[in-house]
C-alpha cells in the first residue's frame, strides 16, 4: 500500500508540474514569465515546509485524525476557491493568451 501510495503521489506531482507550468506560460506575458516563474517557485518552496510544520504541530496537539480532517478541509477549500476562479475555454477570446486577465 505504501508503494502504491508513493507511486500515485509521484504521478500526481508530475501532472501538477506540467499543468502549472503550462498555465503560467499561457497566462503570463512573455516579458514577465521569468519573474512569475521565480515567484511561483519561491512561494511553493516556502509554503511546503511551513505546511509540514503546521500539520505536525496540529497532529501533536490534537492527534492525527484531527490533523487529517483539518488538512482535508483546507485542501477542499483551496480547490473550491481555485474552481471558482476558472475561466471556461469558451469564454476566452480567440488568439488571446490571457483573455482580459
Amino acid at each position: 500500500m505504501l508503494g502504491l501510495g508513493a507511486g500515485l503521489w509521484t504521478a500526481g506531482m508530475s501532472v501538477r508540474g506540467v499543468v502549472t507550468q503550462t498555465l503560467r506560460q499561457e497566462l503570463t506575458p512573455e516579458a514577465l514569465l521569468g519573474r512569475v516563474t521565480a515567484a511561483f517557485w519561491t512561494v511553493a518552496a516556502v509554503l511546503a515546509p511551513l505546511g509540514a510544520a503546521l500539520i505536525t504541530a496540529v497532529a501533536a496537539r490534537w492527534g492525527t485524525v484531527a490533523a487529517f480532517r483539518i488538512a482535508g478541509v483546507g485542501v477542499l477549500g483551496v480547490a473550491a476557491l481555485a474552481a471558482s476562479q476558472m475561466i471556461p475555454l469558451s469564454a476566452r477570446e480567440p488568439g488571446s493568451s490571457h483573455a482580459g486577465r
